[in-house]
């Protein structure tokens, strides 16, 4: 991952929230990055070290941030992203696009279907994986 993240501009995540992503991204992540660089993190707040992004954000490593997620959420209303004039805060909606709730609904359907057929699901989750 460091060799990826050498030299990048952009740095998108959108891993899932299972104990191998955990801080995945800190201080030595970032700093490989190049100056000027973007984060952006539609992935789980859990995902990046929230303190080594602050900071490397105020010190001008990183030109900006898009952030759909946090460690904790809601965003406490005292936390310094809010008033960083280059972090870009959306409301946890970045999975969602137009047809979202008619495709849940579509799925939720079939696998009721399917359920009460004792067929196999669709999209089942596999607890060793975490999601």
């Amino acid at each position: 991952m460091n060799e990826a993240l050498a030299g990048s501009d952009v740095l998108v995540l959108s891993a899932p929230g299972v104990a191998s992503t955990q801080r995945m991204i800190g201080a030595e992540q970032l700093a490989l990055l190049n100056d000027g660089a973007v984060v952006v993190n539609v992935a789980r707040g859990q995902i990046i070290d929230e303190g080594a992004l602050r900071n490397a954000l105020a010190s001008g490593k990183l030109r900006g941030a898009v952030l759909d997620v946090f460690d904790r959420e809601p965003l406490d209303e005292a936390s310094p992203f809010w008033s960083m004039p280059n972090v870009v805060i959306t409301p946890h909606t970045s999975g969602f696009r137009a047809s979202h709730w008619d495709e849940v609904t579509d799925l939720f359907t079939e696998n009721l279907r399917r359920y009460q057929s004792e067929e196999t699901l669709l999209n089942p989750v596999d607890p060793a994986a975490g999601y």
